[in-house]
């Protein structure tokens, strides 16, 4: 059973990873403007904080019984799984993120994502409980499928290089500074759409 141990210890890591590294950065990286922090910090302040606590928590539950560690897994895996759905494929609506408070009446429950945590809470609690899956292969996808999202967000939010030519960069499409106001020309453009009211 040292197997499980391990799976256990990686589950802990992939889910702390997903809640406390990709997806808060994820957010910084695309509101660079209303953060006052460089890149690099918090990019270690928040790998930090989600390995130590992974590490951790993970070997807690690692040196735990093999019963608790049998039930921990699917928990584990659902948790990771289902994070990461809610996180980068299910979109709610939460305002604009400019500091202040979110508008919880902006949130319409949808029976769609009610019905996909129930299939896959299904689906994971089965493979754990019945089949013994050890979920090593879910983990480890979850881990390069945001981290080729964090690298492709690195880039795509990177500040100019003073040494770069600079009609090259007129020509590229970025993220940063989307909702920023130039100090030279300001284009703006409404569109009424008719099917929300």
């Amino acid at each position: 059973m040292k197997h499980r141990a391990l799976d256990v210890l990686l589950g802990m890591a992939t889910l702390c990873l997903t809640c406390l590294f990709f997806i808060p950065l994820s957010i910084f990286l695309f509101n660079q403007n209303e953060f006052y922090s460089h890149r690099g910090e918090v990019v270690r302040l928040l790998l930090l904080i989600s390995a130590g606590s992974g590490v951790l928590s993970g070997a807690v539950l690692a040196a735990a019984g093999a019963r608790l560690r049998r039930y921990a897994l699917p928990a584990i895996a659902f948790a990771c799984l289902a994070t990461w759905v809610q996180g980068y494929l299910f979109n709610w609506n939460y305002g604009p993120f400019d500091g202040s408070s979110i508008d919880f009446r902006l949130f319409e429950p949808r029976g769609a994502d009610i019905l996909v945590w129930a299939a896959l809470g299904a689906v994971v609690f089965t493979a754990g409980l019945l089949k013994r899956l050890s979920f090593r292969t879910l983990f480890l996808a979850l881990l390069f499928i945001q981290t080729a999202n964090l690298v492709i967000a690195l880039n795509s939010t990177a500040p100019p290089d003073p040494s770069e030519n600079h009609e090259e960069r007129a020509a590229t499409i970025g993220k940063m500074n989307q909702f920023a106001f130039s100090s030279d020309t300001n284009i703006i453009m409404l569109v009424l759409d008719g099917f929300q009211t």
